[in-house]
């Protein structure tokens, strides 16, 4: 059976917990950006949606445009803008 300090590269316990408190923090910090992400995106306005969504359309002098590659591109955006805020909050992760 393998032991933890085998399981953890033979470090010492006070490492291995030091690992797991910066996986927890790291894990915290994913799931407020995922949360901010989902928040941003939803708070956009139908008006805003359509107005991005032509102003894309034009600046690449398409006739149409796909309403998956705006969704997919607005919520990047968006997952962009809340990575750059959680990580310039003043929260410890």
């Amino acid at each position: 059976m393998t032991t933890l300090n085998q399981a953890s590269g033979h470090r010492t316990p006070i490492n291995y917990s030091r690992m797991i408190t910066n996986t927890e923090k790291q894990d915290k910090k994913i799931e407020s950006i995922e949360s901010l992400t989902k928040l941003l995106y939803e708070n956009m306005s139908d008006d805003d949606y359509l107005e991005i969504e032509d102003k894309i359309r034009m600046a690449l002098g398409w006739e149409s445009i796909d309403p998956d590659f705006v969704q997919n591109a607005l919520k990047n955006i968006c997952s962009d803008e809340a990575a750059f805020r959680i990580n310039n909050s003043n929260e410890c992760y």
